[in-house]
């Protein structure tokens, strides 16, 4: 080989190690930039796309690694939850249209069955409901055709069909409803019951197996104080999506009280567990004695009658609410616990009234913790003598208590419409960052707590967002 050629040869094999091309020489295989999505760390390129990351998923392949959005979105290139309902699993029935993500029922109509217990977010199976009418009749099995009454149907209750669905509106109680199974007593909002005359409307037996629902109905009373629900000792009741006037409903056992509107009605507990949550009271309260009792996320507005909660004795936890009072001599709430645990925070205490009097707002004793609420009571004496200490509250120029971190300021700075009754709080509410850390990591509407993450939240029942 002559001079030349090798020096060409030299050349091109320099060239071709540089570019890894040509020469004879194999092409080294292309490093993958990833396997999976997980490997896709920026933000603008998350998904993994031919082993390299990229803006746009393409096939649900591309969606591996991506916590809880296995699938591909084509029209947008998002990796999703769901893109309906039947990529869902049967504890979350509904692809939600915006987010994307499954989730349980809220309605009827979004189950095939046409039945959804709401309580839990699940949909009904067909061979689980037995259903019920005023125009149907006490025969059969309440599957073919419906039955007439809810005592019928109960009969036929087994634990593979344990649905009483009740359609077409009101289906009269002339007698006390007894329960002694557990049972899902489902009705679509439309359902009323009357109080009869001889005991409450529906009575929970002493020690029943299971959990009972009573979700979407409604109970009335032609008299104050009718008994509209009853809850044996070592039962478990769930009252659910309701409403209950001018009645009373007694706990012995456990009973979960959400989303339920009470009108001039007392829920009144003796022994036992009671959860009250997501509710509105008009003119009506909660009275727990030796019970363990909590009340969060809720709506309070007091006229004329007695504490709005009244808790004796037992443990008792009142977060989240917001109590608005409209009388001049209203003692708001009283916590009086037999042992250490007790807690009232992050609630909003409105008294609307103009005339300054003493009524008290807060009735407690040393082993309950008062923190974090905002009180604007006017009155002269917001808290019961030296036992009842509040903390990290706020308090308006009326009821000053300036000790342990308490704040004073004129309260019409505190909420963006206080007339209206919007206690969110305003734009420049001395609320604003002076709450107490890691007690309570939602506000009343369910939103994170404190916004933003890391600092101080906000007192009351509501967080600036």
């Amino acid at each position: 080989m002559d001079a030349l050629s090798y020096l060409s040869r030299q050349i091109c094999i320099i060239l071709c190690i540089a570019a890894s091309v040509g020469c004879g020489f194999p092409k080294p295989a292309d490093v993958a930039e990833c396997t999976t999505a997980t490997d896709c760390k920026s933000p603008a390129a998350p998904f993994c796309v031919s082993g390299t990351c990229t803006g746009a998923c393409r096939i649900d392949d591309d969606c591996l690694g991506v916590p809880d959005a296995p699938l591909c979105q084509a029209s947008t290139g998002i990796c999703v939850g769901c893109l309906d309902g039947t990529s869902c699993p049967t504890d979350k029935p509904v692809c939600d249209a915006e987010q994307h993500a499954c989730r349980g029922c809220s309605a009827d109509d979004q189950c095939a069955s046409g039945v959804c217990v709401e309580a839990d977010g699940t949909c009904a199976e067909p061979a689980q409901i037995l259903r019920v009418s005023r125009l149907g009749t006490d025969a059969g099995d309440c599957i073919q055709a419906p039955c007439a009454s809810i005592a019928f149907a109960l009969q036929k209750v087994t634990p593979e069909r344990s649905i009483v669905r009740i359609i077409g509106g009101s289906v009269t109680a002339p007698t006390t409803i007894t329960i002694n199974q557990s049972v899902v007593i489902d009705a679509d909002g439309t359902t009323t019951f009357q109080i009869p005359a001889s005991g409450p409307t529906f009575a929970i037996q002493d020690h029943v197996s299971g959990v009972i629902t009573l979700e979407g109905l409604s109970i009335l009373s032609n008299v104050d104080g009718g008994a509209a629900i009853t809850v044996g000792v070592g039962s478990s009741l769930r009252l659910f999506n309701a409403s209950v006037g001018r009645s009373v409903i007694q706990v012995n056992g456990a009973l979960e009280v959400r989303r339920v509107k009470l009108t001039q009605s007392d829920v009144r507990c003796s022994s036992g567990t009671l959860t009250v949550r997501e509710s509105s009271f008009d003119n009506a309260g909660v009275e727990a004695t030796t019970c363990q009792a909590s009340v969060s996320q809720s709506r309070f507005v007091v006229m004329f009658r007695g504490a709005a909660v009244d808790a004796v004795g037992g443990l008792a936890s009142i977060e989240n609410n917001v109590f608005i009072v409209s009388s001049e001599f209203a003692d708001l709430l009283r916590v009086v616990s037999n042992a250490p645990g007790a807690i009232i925070a992050f609630n909003t205490i409105v008294n609307t009234a103009t005339v300054v009097q003493s009524p008290v707002a807060i009735i407690c004793d040393a082993n309950v913790k008062v923190t974090s609420n905002i009180i604007a009571y006017n009155s002269t004496n917001p808290l019961n003598g030296e036992s009842c200490v509040a903390h990290a509250s706020l308090f308006d120029l009326v009821g000053v208590d300036d000790a342990t971190g308490n704040r004073s300021a004129d309260p019409t700075t505190f909420f963006k419409d206080r007339a209206a009754g919007d206690f969110h709080l305003s734009s420049n509410s001395p609320a604003r960052g002076i709450g107490e850390a890691n007690l309570v990591p939602i506000d009343l509407e369910g939103k994170p707590r404190p916004a933003p993450a890391g600092s101080l939240p906000d007192v009351g029942a509501y967080e600036a967002q």
